[in-house]
């Protein structure tokens, strides 16, 4: 018999080795949060069999941050696999978030066909950008590295940014801006957050950027936040990435909407890449619209 129910301290190991297992990773049981995320695992007598959990998020829509749960780590033993186990541990996850008031949910999809069944479906694109360093412009504004205070500056600069759009998130909780947003484990080498200041020594802009191995003895700059408020800024951030030789490879430029001068880059020096956005949906209900995306009803 399978019972779905929320897991305990005793039960980290059991998470981290079934998750390990799914995403062939190393089984970390001090990698196992019990922080403010919603874990909900099924257990086979007392053995965890598949697990799941949401985390809080905002989603920008319509200049607003709307409750969003980001949901990750959906694994099955493999065993297990084919008896409709995630199927029941998402729709149950799904209940709770809607009952706590969650509008909208949100996912990296690794089964396309299982999330489509509960409702999930690509609500965008995100663009990836590559240009060579050396065609980037000469910074026009001062450069600094984040200190501990700058953190609200930061997250202060991309509310400002994403309020003007729709579909960008961040979390609730501001511990997790460090450690999951601006940095990841294992996502290359020398991890860094430089910050351009405005006239009043507010964050302006800021790029958080780390080395990637490229296979061949290199590397390239990859950036996972680019944000900048006006445009003198914009190449500000980019004074302190290393090496002309080195390609940097661009996820995208977040500024508010409206003209401003385009960043003079070489003609054909930034070929578009573009791979799939989080999987998006509300709480179990009727057949959602063209956009896949509904509130709680």
């Amino acid at each position: 018999m399978i019972e779905i129910r929320p897991p305990t301290d005793a039960d980290r190991a059991a998470i981290a080795a079934v998750g390990a297992l799914a995403f062939n990773m190393e089984a970390r049981a001090d990698q196992v949060a019990f922080d403010n995320r919603r874990r909900l695992c099924a257990y086979a007598g007392e053995g965890v069999v598949d697990i799941a959990h949401s985390s809080p998020f905002g989603q920008w829509l319509g200049g607003k941050q709307v409750p969003c749960a980001g949901i990750g780590a959906v694994a099955v033993l493999p065993e297990y696999r084919g008896q409709g186990l995630a199927r029941a541990l998402m729709g149950e996850l799904l209940a709770r978030e809607r009952h706590a008031g969650v509008a909208v949910s949100a996912l990296y999809p690794a089964n396309s066909e299982l999330y489509r069944q509960l409702g999930y479906e690509y609500a965008g694109l995100h663009p990836g950008f590559r240009a060579p360093v050396a065609d980037v412009p000469p910074a026009r504004a001062d450069v600094s590295e984040m200190a501990g205070a700058d953190l609200d500056g930061v997250i202060s600069c991309f509310s400002c940014f994403a309020a003007a759009h729709n579909g960008p998130v961040q979390p609730t909780d501001r511990a997790r801006w460090e450690p999951d947003v601006l940095a990841h484990a294992g996502e290359g080498t020398h991890q860094r957050t430089v910050v351009v200041r405005g006239p009043e020594g507010e964050v302006a802009g800021y790029a958080s950027y780390f080395l990637e191995n490229t296979g061949d003895n290199g590397y390239r700059v990859a950036c996972k936040h680019l944000v900048a408020l006006s445009a003198p800024i914009t190449p500000g951030w980019l004074k302190p990435w290393p090496g002309p030789r080195n390609p940097v490879a661009v996820p995208g430029l977040g500024r508010p909407p409206g003209p401003w001068p385009a960043v003079p880059i070489k003609t054909g020096a930034l070929p578009t890449g573009l791979t799939g956005w989080p999987k998006r949906r509300a709480a179990p209900g009727p057949k959602p619209g063209p956009t896949w995306a509904r509130p709680h009803l």
